[in-house]
């Protein structure tokens, strides 16, 4: 497999399957990435005390879980920078000189 490190299989796990779903299941992240985001875009739900439930979500167990993660912490990325750059426009264009020399 070309993209080996994209896809593992725990099968030894005592929690496997930790889900139900059809094809195998990926458990490279075992403990998904995303969990500290409100809006993840998986498909979790909260508790009446607000704590977010991901129970239900099967987007970091399917096989384009690999590819779905990095987009979204891109995403994320890319949106904290933006609001770094607003908040602070001197360090921004003094760090964007930086890189081009």
């Amino acid at each position: 497999m070309n993209d080996s490190h994209r896809f593992f299989a725990n099968k030894a796990c005592r929690y496997y399957p930790c889900h139900e779903m059809e094809g195998e299941l990926n458990c490279l992240f075992c403990y998904c990435p995303l969990y500290f985001l409100p809006d993840c875009g998986g498909d979790c739900s909260f508790t009446k005390k607000g704590i977010k439930d991901c129970s239900a979500c099967l987007k970091i167990h399917d096989e384009s879980s690999w590819e779905f993660i990095q987009r979204r912490l891109l995403e994320e990325n890319r949106r904290i920078t933006a609001a770094w750059d607003a908040a602070h426009p001197e360090e921004a264009a003094e760090e964007k000189e930086n890189k081009k020399g």
